[in-house]
């Protein structure tokens, strides 16, 4: 995955990890892409000729341009301007950033306890909650064949289900709302010693203050 100039369709950073997890990669470069405007998001093609020797040594010392029928071309040097090298620059300086922020998130709270049974049964468990009234001791027909499965009523099953729901629901909460502090500060990040400073917080103060 890679993101480029939508100028000039120059490549600005790429992701050099093939074993990136495809959601975490998306995840990255969606807010990479938030904090550089005029940027757009490709991936390059296993098949593409390029695709093994595709790193940001390559884009910084030659031009590589987006092709918009896929894949990668080489790019004429005079599209080379003060503004798209500002803008790579700044692209190569926030990446780690970000990256640091998703795989503190990721790694401790997304690919945690929350990740065992997988992150779209919650969306499932949630449906058969909103369908079951246990004042009214009506359940949905999901909840009620999960209790006899697991061998529990119906009423124990609803607030066990319940309560996972809305656990989980708030450590995703908590997840966006610290990328979200985290985003706009790096937004504002312009130095490399700026940049070192929130790579530190990010690195620390995030781990063992917050306790995701």
């Amino acid at each position: 995955m890679y993101l480029y100039d939508y100028t000039n369709f120059g490549i600005l950073y790429v992701d050099e990890n093939s074993l990136t997890p495809i959601g975490k990669s998306k995840w990255i470069f969606g807010m990479l892409r938030a904090c550089i405007l005029d940027t757009h998001i490709s991936r390059l093609p296993q098949t593409d000729p390029m695709y093994k020797n595709f790193n940001n040594q390559l884009i910084i010392n030659n031009l590589y341009t987006n092709n918009l029928v896929g894949g990668i071309i080489l790019g004429n040097p005079h599209e080379i301007n003060d503004f798209f090298i500002k803008k790579r620059e700044r692209a190569q300086l926030l990446a780690p950033l970000v990256d640091k922020l998703i795989s503190v998130i990721y790694g401790r709270l997304l690919s945690g306890w929350a990740n065992e049974i997988g992150i779209e049964i919650y969306d499932t468990l949630a449906i058969e909650i909103m369908q079951s009234n246990p004042e009214l001791a009506q359940y949905s027909s999901g909840l009620i064949e999960y209790a006899s499965t697991v061998g529990i009523p119906p009423d124990q099953a609803y607030q066990e289900l319940k309560l996972e729901c809305e656990t989980y629901n708030s450590l995703k909460l908590r997840a966006y709302a610290v990328s979200k502090k985290y985003q706009n500060l790096i937004r504002q990040v312009t130095t490399q010693e700026q940049a070192d400073e929130l790579m530190n917080e990010i690195t620390q103060k995030l781990i063992s203050e917050t306790r995701i």
